[in-house]
Protein backbone atom coordinates (compact mmCIF):
# COMPACT_ATOMS: atom_id res chain seq x y z
CA UNK A 1 0.00 0.00 0.00
CA UNK A 2 2.50 2.36 1.19
CA UNK A 3 4.89 1.50 -1.94
CA UNK A 4 1.52 2.08 -4.55
CA UNK A 5 1.10 5.56 -2.55
CA UNK A 6 4.89 6.60 -2.91
CA UNK A 7 4.55 5.71 -6.70
CA UNK A 8 1.75 8.14 -7.56
CA UNK A 9 2.69 11.21 -9.52
CA UNK A 10 0.82 13.14 -6.63
CA UNK A 11 3.25 12.25 -3.57
CA UNK A 12 6.18 13.03 -5.93
CA UNK A 13 5.23 16.54 -6.63
CA UNK A 14 4.13 16.60 -2.31
CA UNK A 15 7.74 15.17 -1.93
CA UNK A 16 9.26 17.94 -4.34
CA UNK A 17 7.36 20.51 -2.61
CA UNK A 18 8.86 19.53 0.53
CA UNK A 19 12.45 19.14 -0.52
CA UNK A 20 12.28 22.62 -2.05
CA UNK A 21 11.14 24.13 1.50
CA UNK A 22 13.25 22.05 3.51
CA UNK A 23 16.32 23.15 1.65
CA UNK A 24 15.05 26.59 2.14
CA UNK A 25 14.61 25.96 5.93
CA UNK A 26 17.75 25.02 6.36
CA UNK A 27 20.02 27.11 4.19
CA UNK A 28 18.00 29.90 6.57
CA UNK A 29 19.03 28.49 10.09
CA UNK A 30 15.83 29.79 11.49
CA UNK A 31 17.02 27.92 15.25
CA UNK A 32 20.29 30.37 15.38
CA UNK A 33 19.68 33.12 17.72
CA UNK A 34 21.10 35.46 15.25
CA UNK A 35 19.18 34.56 12.70
CA UNK A 36 16.23 34.63 14.62
CA UNK A 37 16.35 37.96 15.25
CA UNK A 38 17.72 39.57 12.33
CA UNK A 39 15.26 37.29 9.53
CA UNK A 40 12.66 35.41 11.67
CA UNK A 41 11.47 38.14 14.09
CA UNK A 42 11.09 41.33 11.97
CA UNK A 43 8.54 43.12 10.51
CA UNK A 44 4.87 41.89 10.60
CA UNK A 45 6.35 38.48 12.47
CA UNK A 46 7.78 40.23 15.20
CA UNK A 47 3.95 41.75 16.49
CA UNK A 48 2.48 37.84 15.26
CA UNK A 49 5.45 36.59 18.02
CA UNK A 50 4.78 39.29 21.05
CA UNK A 51 1.28 38.17 20.76
CA UNK A 52 1.51 34.67 20.79
CA UNK A 53 3.97 34.99 23.87
CA UNK A 54 1.06 37.14 25.34
CA UNK A 55 -1.20 34.39 24.93
CA UNK A 56 1.37 31.52 26.68
CA UNK A 57 2.26 33.79 29.31
CA UNK A 58 -0.69 35.87 30.28
CA UNK A 59 -3.42 34.27 28.78
CA UNK A 60 -4.39 36.95 26.81
CA UNK A 61 -3.58 38.96 23.06
CA UNK A 62 -2.69 42.55 25.06
CA UNK A 63 0.12 43.21 27.03
CA UNK A 64 -0.99 42.87 30.46
CA UNK A 65 0.11 46.78 31.15
CA UNK A 66 0.79 49.53 28.70
CA UNK A 67 4.01 50.59 29.16
CA UNK A 68 4.12 52.71 26.14
CA UNK A 69 4.41 56.31 25.98
CA UNK A 70 3.85 57.92 22.31
CA UNK A 71 5.44 61.67 23.91
CA UNK A 72 8.67 60.56 23.45
CA UNK A 73 8.26 59.29 20.03
CA UNK A 74 9.39 61.32 17.32
CA UNK A 75 7.16 62.59 14.30
CA UNK A 76 8.40 59.62 12.20
CA UNK A 77 8.75 57.32 14.99
CA UNK A 78 4.50 58.06 15.61
CA UNK A 79 4.16 57.36 12.32
CA UNK A 80 4.21 53.69 13.16
CA UNK A 81 2.70 54.33 17.01
CA UNK A 82 0.04 51.68 16.11
CA UNK A 83 2.19 48.66 15.17
CA UNK A 84 3.61 48.70 18.65
CA UNK A 85 0.04 47.13 19.77
CA UNK A 86 -0.44 44.31 17.09
CA UNK A 87 -3.83 42.88 19.09
CA UNK A 88 -5.41 45.93 18.40
CA UNK A 89 -4.36 45.48 14.38
CA UNK A 90 -4.34 41.54 13.97
CA UNK A 91 -6.32 39.45 13.20
CA UNK A 92 -6.16 36.47 16.26
CA UNK A 93 -6.42 33.40 14.66
CA UNK A 94 -2.54 33.09 13.77
CA UNK A 95 -1.33 34.36 17.14
CA UNK A 96 -3.27 31.69 18.47
CA UNK A 97 -1.19 28.52 15.86
CA UNK A 98 1.78 30.11 17.02
CA UNK A 99 0.71 29.61 21.10
CA UNK A 100 -0.46 26.60 20.38
CA UNK A 101 3.10 25.29 18.88
CA UNK A 102 4.82 26.54 21.46
CA UNK A 103 2.43 25.41 24.16
CA UNK A 104 4.30 21.91 23.14
CA UNK A 105 7.92 23.09 21.99
CA UNK A 106 8.51 26.21 24.04
CA UNK A 107 8.62 29.71 22.29
CA UNK A 108 11.16 28.25 19.40
CA UNK A 109 9.59 30.28 16.10
CA UNK A 110 11.56 28.16 14.25
CA UNK A 111 9.75 24.84 14.88
CA UNK A 112 5.96 27.06 14.42
CA UNK A 113 8.13 27.48 10.86
CA UNK A 114 8.58 23.69 10.54
CA UNK A 115 5.14 22.79 11.69
CA UNK A 116 3.88 25.61 8.79
CA UNK A 117 5.95 23.73 6.14
CA UNK A 118 3.96 20.42 6.72
CA UNK A 119 1.04 22.25 6.34
CA UNK A 120 1.61 23.91 3.37
CA UNK A 121 1.62 20.88 1.77
CA UNK A 122 -1.66 20.20 2.20
CA UNK A 123 -2.26 23.37 -0.04
CA UNK A 124 -0.52 21.33 -3.09
CA UNK A 125 -3.08 18.60 -2.56
CA UNK A 126 -5.78 20.61 -2.02
CA UNK A 127 -4.97 22.11 -5.61
CA UNK A 128 -4.68 18.86 -7.40
CA UNK A 129 -8.21 17.31 -5.33
CA UNK A 130 -10.01 21.08 -6.17
CA UNK A 131 -8.75 19.50 -10.55
CA UNK A 132 -10.01 16.42 -9.63
CA UNK A 133 -13.35 17.71 -8.03
CA UNK A 134 -13.83 19.97 -11.13
CA UNK A 135 -12.64 17.65 -14.25
CA UNK A 136 -12.06 14.46 -13.11
CA UNK A 137 -8.70 14.70 -15.62
CA UNK A 138 -5.61 13.59 -14.01
CA UNK A 139 -3.70 15.42 -16.48
CA UNK A 140 -5.02 18.80 -15.46
CA UNK A 141 -4.43 18.13 -11.61
CA UNK A 142 -1.17 16.90 -12.04
CA UNK A 143 0.35 20.04 -14.22
CA UNK A 144 -1.67 22.17 -11.72
CA UNK A 145 -0.21 20.94 -8.33
CA UNK A 146 3.60 20.53 -9.94
CA UNK A 147 3.27 24.47 -11.02
CA UNK A 148 1.42 25.38 -7.83
CA UNK A 149 4.70 22.83 -6.23
CA UNK A 150 7.40 24.98 -7.64
CA UNK A 151 5.96 28.34 -6.88
CA UNK A 152 9.02 30.42 -5.72
CA UNK A 153 7.07 33.28 -3.59
CA UNK A 154 4.89 29.91 -2.13
CA UNK A 155 8.15 28.19 -0.84
CA UNK A 156 10.02 30.92 0.63
CA UNK A 157 6.69 32.62 2.24
CA UNK A 158 6.44 29.42 3.77
CA UNK A 159 9.97 29.55 5.39
CA UNK A 160 8.78 33.44 7.21
CA UNK A 161 6.94 33.98 10.41
CA UNK A 162 3.79 35.70 8.36
CA UNK A 163 0.10 34.72 7.85
CA UNK A 164 -0.08 33.68 4.43
CA UNK A 165 0.98 30.25 4.26
CA UNK A 166 -2.03 29.44 6.94
CA UNK A 167 -4.52 31.64 5.61
CA UNK A 168 -3.68 30.12 1.71
CA UNK A 169 -4.67 26.63 3.47
CA UNK A 170 -7.57 27.60 4.90
CA UNK A 171 -8.83 29.77 1.84
CA UNK A 172 -8.51 26.69 -0.52
CA UNK A 173 -10.19 24.22 2.30
CA UNK A 174 -12.97 26.65 2.21
CA UNK A 175 -12.77 26.80 -1.50
CA UNK A 176 -13.25 22.96 -1.99
CA UNK A 177 -15.58 22.36 0.19
CA UNK A 178 -17.71 24.98 -1.21
CA UNK A 179 -17.21 23.43 -4.81
CA UNK A 180 -17.86 19.78 -3.21
CA UNK A 181 -20.96 21.19 -1.89
CA UNK A 182 -22.47 22.36 -5.29
CA UNK A 183 -21.61 19.39 -7.18
CA UNK A 184 -22.91 16.62 -4.31
CA UNK A 185 -25.85 18.93 -3.15
CA UNK A 186 -24.99 18.18 0.14
CA UNK A 187 -25.30 21.29 3.17
CA UNK A 188 -23.09 20.02 5.54
CA UNK A 189 -20.25 20.47 3.37
CA UNK A 190 -21.58 24.04 2.57
CA UNK A 191 -21.15 24.24 6.66
CA UNK A 192 -17.97 22.83 6.38
CA UNK A 193 -17.10 25.37 3.97
CA UNK A 194 -18.18 28.46 6.09
CA UNK A 195 -16.10 27.57 9.10
CA UNK A 196 -12.95 27.13 7.01
CA UNK A 197 -13.93 31.00 5.20
CA UNK A 198 -14.40 32.12 8.84
CA UNK A 199 -11.62 31.01 10.49
CA UNK A 200 -9.67 32.52 6.95
CA UNK A 201 -11.15 35.95 7.82
CA UNK A 202 -9.95 35.09 11.48
CA UNK A 203 -6.19 34.99 9.80
CA UNK A 204 -6.37 37.85 7.76
CA UNK A 205 -9.43 40.31 7.38
CA UNK A 206 -8.44 40.86 3.05
CA UNK A 207 -11.45 37.86 3.05
CA UNK A 208 -13.79 39.84 4.59
CA UNK A 209 -16.01 40.63 1.67
CA UNK A 210 -15.14 37.63 -0.51
CA UNK A 211 -18.35 35.30 0.54
CA UNK A 212 -20.03 37.87 -1.80
CA UNK A 213 -18.28 36.33 -5.00
CA UNK A 214 -19.41 32.97 -3.77
CA UNK A 215 -22.81 34.14 -2.97
CA UNK A 216 -23.29 35.19 -6.40
CA UNK A 217 -21.74 32.04 -8.03
CA UNK A 218 -24.18 30.13 -5.74
CA UNK A 219 -27.03 31.63 -7.02
CA UNK A 220 -26.14 31.82 -11.02
CA UNK A 221 -24.62 28.51 -11.30
CA UNK A 222 -26.55 26.54 -8.84
CA UNK A 223 -29.92 24.97 -10.08
CA UNK A 224 -30.89 23.86 -6.50
CA UNK A 225 -34.32 24.92 -5.76
CA UNK A 226 -34.67 28.42 -4.05
CA UNK A 227 -35.36 27.28 -0.38
CA UNK A 228 -31.88 24.99 -0.65
CA UNK A 229 -30.20 28.23 -1.99
CA UNK A 230 -31.61 30.63 0.97
CA UNK A 231 -30.64 28.45 3.67
CA UNK A 232 -27.32 27.89 2.15
CA UNK A 233 -26.78 31.71 1.75
CA UNK A 234 -28.33 32.52 5.29
CA UNK A 235 -26.15 30.05 7.08
CA UNK A 236 -23.30 31.65 5.17
CA UNK A 237 -24.14 34.88 6.63
CA UNK A 238 -25.04 33.73 10.37
CA UNK A 239 -22.17 31.67 10.71
CA UNK A 240 -19.17 34.22 8.90
CA UNK A 241 -20.39 37.02 10.85
CA UNK A 242 -20.70 35.06 14.42
CA UNK A 243 -17.14 33.61 14.07
CA UNK A 244 -15.83 37.20 13.31
CA UNK A 245 -17.97 39.07 15.60
CA UNK A 246 -16.64 36.76 18.56
CA UNK A 247 -13.52 38.73 17.88
CA UNK A 248 -15.00 42.29 17.64
CA UNK A 249 -16.66 41.64 21.20
CA UNK A 250 -13.03 41.04 22.25
CA UNK A 251 -12.22 44.29 20.96
CA UNK A 252 -15.06 46.21 22.07
CA UNK A 253 -14.00 44.21 25.65
CA UNK A 254 -10.53 45.65 25.28
CA UNK A 255 -10.47 49.16 23.71
CA UNK A 256 -14.63 49.94 23.84
CA UNK A 257 -15.45 49.89 20.21
CA UNK A 258 -17.07 47.45 18.02
CA UNK A 259 -15.07 47.12 15.50
CA UNK A 260 -12.61 43.73 14.35
CA UNK A 261 -9.34 46.04 13.75
CA UNK A 262 -7.67 49.35 13.78
CA UNK A 263 -5.39 48.43 10.77
CA UNK A 264 -7.59 50.16 8.29
CA UNK A 265 -6.80 53.60 9.46
CA UNK A 266 -3.17 53.04 9.35
CA UNK A 267 -2.66 51.23 5.99
CA UNK A 268 -5.16 54.04 4.79
CA UNK A 269 -3.20 56.91 5.71
CA UNK A 270 1.12 55.64 6.29
CA UNK A 271 0.95 53.98 3.07
CA UNK A 272 -1.93 54.07 0.34
CA UNK A 273 -2.05 58.13 1.01
CA UNK A 274 1.56 58.61 1.58
CA UNK A 275 2.69 56.80 -1.67
CA UNK A 276 0.33 58.61 -3.66
CA UNK A 277 1.76 62.05 -2.48
CA UNK A 278 4.86 60.65 -2.69
CA UNK A 279 4.42 60.10 -6.66
CA UNK A 280 3.04 63.38 -6.79
CA UNK A 281 5.39 65.54 -4.57
CA UNK A 282 8.43 63.19 -5.07
CA UNK A 283 9.65 63.59 -1.45
CA UNK A 284 10.79 60.67 0.47
CA UNK A 285 8.06 58.38 2.14
CA UNK A 286 9.48 59.14 5.26
CA UNK A 287 9.03 63.25 4.70
CA UNK A 288 5.22 62.10 3.62
CA UNK A 289 5.36 60.35 6.79
CA UNK A 290 5.87 63.46 8.94
CA UNK A 291 3.65 65.52 7.18
CA UNK A 292 0.46 63.25 8.18
CA UNK A 293 1.33 62.44 11.23
CA UNK A 294 1.57 66.50 11.86
CA UNK A 295 -1.93 66.44 10.76
CA UNK A 296 -2.85 63.32 12.62
CA UNK A 297 -1.40 65.31 15.60
CA UNK A 298 -3.21 68.56 15.32
CA UNK A 299 -6.26 66.18 15.05
CA UNK A 300 -5.77 64.61 18.70
CA UNK A 301 -3.52 61.51 17.82
CA UNK A 302 -1.16 62.15 20.52
CA UNK A 303 -3.85 62.74 23.07
CA UNK A 304 -6.15 60.30 21.94
CA UNK A 305 -5.51 56.98 24.40
CA UNK A 306 -7.39 55.15 22.41
CA UNK A 307 -6.10 52.97 19.58
CA UNK A 308 -9.39 52.23 17.29
CA UNK A 309 -10.13 56.24 18.09
CA UNK A 310 -6.50 56.92 16.33
CA UNK A 311 -6.86 54.97 13.31
CA UNK A 312 -10.48 56.88 12.71
CA UNK A 313 -8.12 59.57 12.97
CA UNK A 314 -5.67 58.60 10.46
CA UNK A 315 -8.39 57.43 8.34
CA UNK A 316 -10.11 61.37 7.97
CA UNK A 317 -6.70 62.84 7.49
CA UNK A 318 -6.36 60.27 4.84
CA UNK A 319 -9.55 60.79 3.14
CA UNK A 320 -9.07 64.58 3.58
CA UNK A 321 -6.40 64.33 0.96
CA UNK A 322 -7.57 61.68 -1.46
CA UNK A 323 -10.49 63.22 -2.13
CA UNK A 324 -8.60 66.09 -3.73
CA UNK A 325 -6.10 63.37 -5.93
CA UNK A 326 -9.02 60.73 -6.93
CA UNK A 327 -6.62 60.54 -10.33
CA UNK A 328 -3.13 59.94 -8.91
CA UNK A 329 -4.58 57.23 -6.36
CA UNK A 330 -6.41 55.41 -9.21
CA UNK A 331 -3.54 55.20 -10.85
CA UNK A 332 -0.96 54.26 -7.95
CA UNK A 333 -3.16 51.82 -7.52
CA UNK A 334 -3.47 50.17 -10.47
CA UNK A 335 -0.01 50.33 -10.67
CA UNK A 336 0.17 48.59 -6.90
CA UNK A 337 -1.96 46.07 -8.72
CA UNK A 338 0.80 45.09 -11.82
CA UNK A 339 3.39 45.24 -9.53
CA UNK A 340 1.78 42.44 -7.01
CA UNK A 341 1.24 39.97 -10.53
CA UNK A 342 4.65 41.02 -12.02
CA UNK A 343 7.15 41.57 -8.49
CA UNK A 344 9.69 39.15 -8.25
CA UNK A 345 11.13 39.71 -4.69
CA UNK A 346 14.25 38.23 -5.42
CA UNK A 347 16.04 41.36 -3.93
CA UNK A 348 14.09 40.96 -0.37
CA UNK A 349 15.07 36.83 -0.53
CA UNK A 350 18.46 37.65 -1.36
CA UNK A 351 19.11 40.06 1.78
CA UNK A 352 17.08 37.72 4.02
CA UNK A 353 19.38 34.57 2.62
CA UNK A 354 22.13 36.60 3.22
CA UNK A 355 23.94 37.40 -0.35
CA UNK A 356 23.34 41.02 0.05
CA UNK A 357 23.18 43.99 2.55
CA UNK A 358 20.78 46.11 0.49
CA UNK A 359 17.46 46.81 2.01
CA UNK A 360 14.86 46.33 -1.01
CA UNK A 361 12.82 49.67 0.19
CA UNK A 362 9.65 50.39 0.16
CA UNK A 363 8.69 50.89 -3.54
CA UNK A 364 5.46 48.92 -3.82
CA UNK A 365 3.59 50.93 -6.88
CA UNK A 366 6.92 51.16 -9.08
CA UNK A 367 7.70 49.51 -12.15
CA UNK A 368 10.14 51.50 -13.95
CA UNK A 369 13.18 50.44 -15.89
CA UNK A 370 15.22 51.55 -12.95
CA UNK A 371 13.25 49.90 -10.22
CA UNK A 372 13.60 46.62 -12.60
CA UNK A 373 16.71 46.92 -12.95
CA UNK A 374 18.14 46.51 -9.33
CA UNK A 375 16.40 43.26 -9.60
CA UNK A 376 19.67 42.07 -11.61
CA UNK A 377 22.34 44.69 -10.74
CA UNK A 378 23.59 42.99 -7.36
CA UNK A 379 25.05 39.41 -6.89
CA UNK A 380 24.72 37.11 -9.02
CA UNK A 381 22.78 34.38 -7.41
CA UNK A 382 20.31 37.08 -6.91
CA UNK A 383 19.87 37.71 -10.53
CA UNK A 384 19.67 33.92 -11.23
CA UNK A 385 16.89 33.47 -8.65
CA UNK A 386 15.23 36.96 -10.30
CA UNK A 387 15.43 35.11 -13.70
CA UNK A 388 14.17 31.94 -11.59
CA UNK A 389 11.38 33.67 -10.65
CA UNK A 390 10.32 35.28 -13.98
CA UNK A 391 10.18 31.81 -15.86
CA UNK A 392 8.44 30.46 -13.34
CA UNK A 393 5.61 33.50 -13.81
CA UNK A 394 5.57 33.17 -17.31
CA UNK A 395 5.22 29.33 -17.43
CA UNK A 396 2.15 30.19 -14.75
CA UNK A 397 0.29 33.25 -16.91
CA UNK A 398 0.67 32.29 -20.26
CA UNK A 399 -0.65 28.62 -19.40
CA UNK A 400 -3.67 30.65 -17.20
CA UNK A 401 -4.47 33.05 -20.30
CA UNK A 402 -4.63 30.41 -22.60
CA UNK A 403 -6.80 27.86 -19.75
CA UNK A 404 -9.31 30.72 -19.60
CA UNK A 405 -9.69 30.72 -23.20
CA UNK A 406 -10.15 27.59 -23.51
CA UNK A 407 -12.70 27.74 -20.45
CA UNK A 408 -14.40 29.94 -21.93
CA UNK A 409 -15.02 27.79 -25.00
CA UNK A 410 -15.55 24.64 -23.10
CA UNK A 411 -18.21 26.98 -21.20
CA UNK A 412 -17.00 26.20 -18.02
CA UNK A 413 -18.50 29.84 -17.25
CA UNK A 414 -18.54 29.26 -13.26
CA UNK A 415 -15.35 28.09 -12.18
CA UNK A 416 -14.09 30.93 -15.52
CA UNK A 417 -16.14 33.28 -13.04
CA UNK A 418 -14.71 31.97 -9.88
CA UNK A 419 -10.76 32.63 -11.32
CA UNK A 420 -11.70 35.41 -12.65
CA UNK A 421 -13.74 37.67 -9.58
CA UNK A 422 -11.14 36.19 -7.29
CA UNK A 423 -8.36 37.44 -9.51
CA UNK A 424 -10.17 40.96 -9.64
CA UNK A 425 -10.84 40.75 -5.46
CA UNK A 426 -7.34 40.40 -4.50
CA UNK A 427 -6.17 42.77 -7.16
CA UNK A 428 -8.68 45.50 -6.01
CA UNK A 429 -8.18 45.19 -2.14
CA UNK A 430 -4.33 45.19 -2.49
CA UNK A 431 -3.72 48.18 -4.41
CA UNK A 432 -1.05 50.15 -3.79
CA UNK A 433 0.50 47.69 -1.39
CA UNK A 434 1.51 45.35 -4.39
CA UNK A 435 3.99 42.92 -3.15
CA UNK A 436 4.26 39.74 -4.47
CA UNK A 437 3.22 38.33 -0.93
CA UNK A 438 -0.93 39.35 -1.61
CA UNK A 439 -0.47 37.22 -4.77
CA UNK A 440 -0.54 33.96 -3.25
CA UNK A 441 -4.31 33.20 -2.38
CA UNK A 442 -4.46 33.70 -6.08
CA UNK A 443 -1.52 31.41 -7.05
CA UNK A 444 -3.42 28.08 -6.71
CA UNK A 445 -6.43 29.74 -9.22
CA UNK A 446 -3.66 30.58 -11.52
CA UNK A 447 -2.05 27.45 -11.47
CA UNK A 448 -5.51 25.42 -12.08
CA UNK A 449 -6.56 27.74 -15.02
CA UNK A 450 -2.81 26.97 -16.56
CA UNK A 451 -3.15 23.30 -15.62
CA UNK A 452 -5.98 23.16 -17.79
CA UNK A 453 -4.84 25.16 -20.42
CA UNK A 454 -0.99 23.03 -20.73
CA UNK A 455 -3.67 19.86 -20.56
CA UNK A 456 -5.85 20.70 -23.53
CA UNK A 457 -2.51 22.04 -25.27
CA UNK A 458 -1.38 18.16 -24.68
CA UNK A 459 -5.08 16.69 -25.54
CA UNK A 460 -4.82 18.75 -29.09
CA UNK A 461 -7.86 20.69 -27.96
CA UNK A 462 -10.24 18.20 -26.62
CA UNK A 463 -12.20 19.53 -23.90
CA UNK A 464 -12.80 17.00 -20.80
CA UNK A 465 -16.01 16.34 -19.91
CA UNK A 466 -17.06 18.16 -16.33
CA UNK A 467 -19.81 18.93 -14.68
CA UNK A 468 -18.72 22.55 -15.15
CA UNK A 469 -20.12 23.07 -18.34
CA UNK A 470 -22.89 25.57 -18.77
CA UNK A 471 -24.58 25.43 -15.68
CA UNK A 472 -24.82 22.88 -12.67
CA UNK A 473 -28.05 21.11 -13.80
CA UNK A 474 -30.12 19.02 -10.76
Amino acid sequence: MIKKIACTPLFVIVLVNLILKLVVFCYLSPWDKTTENTNVLVSDSRGYESVAENLIHHHTFAPPKDTININKFSELQASAFLIWYPDGWMMPAYPVFLASVYSFTGIKPYAAIFIQILLSLISVVLVYRICMLLFENIKIAIIAALLFALDIHSIYVANQLLTDTLYVLLFLSGIYYFLKALKTKKLNLFYVAIIFMGLTCLTRLVVLVYPVILILILLVFSKQQWKWKLKAIMSYILVFAFMNGIWIVRNHSQYGKWEITSHGGYTLLMFNTCFTKERITHESVDSVRVFFQKQADSAGFRTSKNIFEQSTIYSKVASSYLKQHKGMYLLTNMQGCLNMFLSLGNRGMAKTLGWTNAKPGEDFAELTPQRIGKNFSSDARETILGVLIMVILAVQYMGALYGIIKLRKARHFMLLSLIILTILYYASITGILGNYRFKLPVVPFICIAAGYGYAMLKNKGETPVSWLSDKITD
